[in-house]
C-alpha cells in the first residue's frame, strides 16, 4: 500500500552493493540492495537479500512486507501470503499488511478472506480511502454491489478527486440497474480525467526549477493528508514513512529529515527513516560536504556532528545552537503549534462567514 517514492536506479543498486561490501553484517544495505533490485524488476534476485536482512534483523516488519510484494510479483501467491502473515506478526497494527495480503488473496479467487483481511486494515485505518475501495472491490467481485457502493461511497468521502473509486462506483450501480445515477458517476470519471490531462498537458514538461505548478498541489495535498494521519497516530511508523517520502519528492528536505529522523528515535532499525535521511542530506549536498557515509544513517549522533562540524568551521552555526538536544522542538509541542493553527484558520473563516452573511442581510434589508 505505501509506495516508497522514486524507482531507485543501477547507479543506486552499485552504491548500495558497495555500502553491503564494507559492512555485511548490517541489515540495512541488505534490504536497501533488496528494494532497488524490486525497483528494477529482479524480483528474484531481491528475494536472496531479503533473506540477508532477515538473518541479520528478524523482526523487522519491513524486510517481510516488501519480500511479500516481491514473491507476488513472482506469482508465488502462497509464498507472498506467508511473509505477509510474518509482517503482521511483528507488527500487527500496520494497516498496509493486512491491505495488500487482501489483494493477493482477491487476485486467488480467495475472497472471503481477502474480504476478512481488507476489514482488519480498516479497523486500523478507517480513513485511507483506498482500503475503503479495495472492501467495495471484493464485495462487488462477490456480487453485493449494494454494500460495495457503500464502501465506494467512504472512498469517494476520503478522496473525491480519484477517477477510479466513481467508476467502480458506476459500475456496481450498473449492476442493480441504478442506470441514471451510474451514468452520473461515469461523467465525474471524465470530468476528473480531463482535468488531470489539462493539469498536465497546460503545465508542460517538467523543467530544472522543479515540478510543475499541478504536480505541485497535488503534492501539497497528499502532505497535507498524511501530516493529519500523523498527528491522528504520531506511534505509526508507516504514517511517518509516507510523510517523510512525500517531504522528500516535494523537495522539503528540512521537514524529511525531521520526520525520518523521528521514525529512526522510534525505531533504530528502520530502514525507510535511515534511507531518506541520507537521501535529503545527499539532496542538498550536505552528505559529501560533511563526509557522511551509508552506514551514519542508523547513527543520529553521528550525523548531527558531521553536520554541526562542517556548518561550524564554515562560521554558520551560532553558538547557542551548537547543543545538539537544546534545539530540537519536541513533536508534541510541533503538532500543538500546527493544531493551534488550524484553528486559528478555521476561526477566522467563521468569522468571514459571518460578516459576509452579515452584508447580505443588510443589502437585502436595504
Amino acid at each position: 500500500m505505501w509506495e516508497p517514492g522514486p524507482r531507485r536506479t543501477e547507479e543506486d543498486l552499485r552504491r548500495f552493493k558497495d555500502a553491503l561490501e564494507k559492512r555485511p553484517g548490517n541489515f540495512a544495505p541488505y534490504l536497501d540492495v533488496a528494494m532497488t533490485l524490486a525497483d528494477l524488476d529482479r524480483h528474484e534476485e531481491a528475494l536472496g537479500y531479503y533473506a540477508g536482512a532477515a538473518r541479520l534483523n528478524p523482526r523487522l516488519y519491513a524486510t517481510y512486507y516488501y519480500m511479500a510484494h516481491s514473491l507476488h510479483a513472482l506469482e508465488r501467491n502462497d509464498e507472498a501470503l506467508q511473509a505477509f502473515d510474518e509482517a503482521i506478526s511483528r507488527d500487527p497494527e500496520m494497516p498496509g499488511a493486512y491491505n495488500d495480503k487482501g489483494i493477493v488473496l482477491q487476485d486467488m479467487g480467495r475472497h472471503k478472506e481477502a474480504l476478512e483481511s481488507y476489514k482488519m486494515a480498516a479497523e486500523i485505518d478507517p480513513d485511507e480511502g483506498e482500503i475503503c475501495y479495495n472492501l467495495g472491490t471484493v464485495l462487488a467481485d462477490m456480487g453485493r454491489h449494494k454494500r460495495a457502493i457503500q464502501w465506494f461511497n467512504r472512498a469517494i468521502k476520503r478522496d473525491p478527486d480519484a477517477p477510479h473509486y466513481y467508476y467502480q462506483k458506476a459500475e456496481s450501480l450498473c449492476k442493480i440497474g441504478q442506470m441514471e445515477k451510474a451514468a452520473g458517476c461515469y461523467h465525474k470519471v471524465m470530468q476528473l480525467e480531463e482535468a488531470e490531462e489539462k493539469e498536465e498537458g497546460g503545465a508542460g514538461p517538467q523543467g530544472p526549477g522543479g515540478p510543475s505548478e499541478a504536480d505541485r498541489k497535488r503534492q501539497m495535498k497528499e502532505i497535507k493528508k498524511a501530516k493529519k494521519a500523523v498527528r491522528d497516530d504520531p506511534s505509526s511508523e508507516e504514517g511517518l514513512e509516507k510523510l517523510a517520502t512525500l517531504y522528500l519528492e516535494a523537495g522539503m528536505y528540512p521537514e524529511a529529515l525531521e520526520s525520518s529522523m523521528r521514525l529512526v528515535r522510534m525505531n533504530n532499525h528502520n530502514a525507510v527513516g535511515h534511507r531518506c535521511a541520507i537521501e535529503c542530506l545527499r539532496s542538498v549536498g550536505v552528505a559529501d560536504v560533511i563526509g557522511l557515509e551509508d552506514g551514519d544513517a542508523g547513527n543520529l549522533d553521528v550525523i548531527m556532528q558531521k553536520v554541526e562540524g562542517a556548518l561550524d568551521k564554515a562560521g554558520l552555526l551560532d553558538e547557542r545552537d551548537k547543543a545538539y538536544g537544546k534545539r530540537q522542538l519536541r513533536w508534541e509541542d510541533a503538532r500543538d503549534i500546527e493544531e493551534e493553527e488550524e484553528e486559528e484558520e478555521e476561526e477566522e473563516g467563521k468569522k468571514g462567514r459571518k460578516k459576509g452573511r452579515g452584508r447580505k442581510r443588510g443589502k437585502e434589508a436595504g
